[in-house]
């Protein structure tokens, strides 16, 4: 594992970093694009591109940056139940409904999507 020194192209501030030795040699293109997190040298991020000598070519930031939501688990009513008389309604709505119409009624439920009967 090597250690390089990285500065910051926006504050000029520096920091050691390491690289796996075996990540510069699976390169195909002759340099490392290694990108360098927020909070790791400073509070910028950006992209170090680095040799087969583990020496730094150049940097660059992006103009900006996507910030992806962060997602919740959604938690399932284990209390709810189906009653007898639901399951016979529904057992109504299929015999009623032709095969074609109950595909879509299906698919719209898998997408969550609304439906008009």
């Amino acid at each position: 594992m090597a250690s390089i020194k990285i500065q910051c192209p926006s504050c000029g501030k520096k920091g050691d970093f390491e690289i796996l030795d075996e990540k510069i040699k699976n390169v195909a293109r002759g340099l490392l694009a290694v990108n360098i997190a927020g909070n790791t040298i400073c509070e910028h991020s950006f992209i170090a591109y680095v040799d087969k000598n583990f020496t730094i070519r150049d940097y660059f930031m992006a103009d900006f940056q996507l910030e992806i939501p962060e997602i919740v688990p959604f938690e399932k009513n284990k209390d709810l139940k189906i009653t007898e008389k639901e399951l016979t309604e529904l057992s109504f709505i299929k015999l009623n409904l032709p095969v074609n119409l109950m595909t879509y009624v299906i698919k719209s439920i898998f997408l969550k999507k609304k439906i008009f009967l």
